[in-house]
């Protein structure tokens, strides 16, 4: 059973959902499940195995994927582009301080703002993204 993976709805109704841990292995498989026909079908991986990270779609649509717990912790973001069915890696989120990574991820906040811009919390630091 996997767990800790992230799910976004897509502005076309379907749901992109990705990453997630089985207790053993971290994933990067993406999938994007389509209610009207209730099917699930491949979506292209995310580029580095990861579990609870930040997923947001974009005013463009894009969905933007931050962070993870992972064994190797990171600040990576990437952008999913459903048009094109493909991934690309954006800023990073930057670091405040050197802290382990497990706990920043872990406990790690977000939210999509009115102005469509992205605020990535944790403890004491946070992150506005924007396309």
């Amino acid at each position: 059973t996997r767990y800790a993976a992230r799910a976004e709805t897509l502005l076309d109704g379907r749901v992109l959902m990705c990453g997630g841990y089985d207790g053993t292995n971290w994933y990067n498989q993406c999938h994007i499940y389509t209610p009207g026909t209730n099917t699930w079908a491949a979506a292209a991986p995310l580029p580095v195995n990861a579990a609870t990270i930040v997923f947001h779609r974009t005013p463009s649509g894009k969905v933007l994927s931050c962070g993870g717990t992972t064994t190797g912790q990171f600040s990576r973001c990437d952008l999913y582009n459903p048009a094109t069915n493909t991934w690309t890696q954006t800023a990073d989120v930057p670091r405040a301080t050197p802290v382990d990574y497990t706990a920043i991820w872990r406990g790690m906040r977000s939210a999509r703002m009115g102005d469509g811009r992205i605020m990535i919390c944790r403890s004491n630091w946070c992150y506005a993204y924007s396309e």
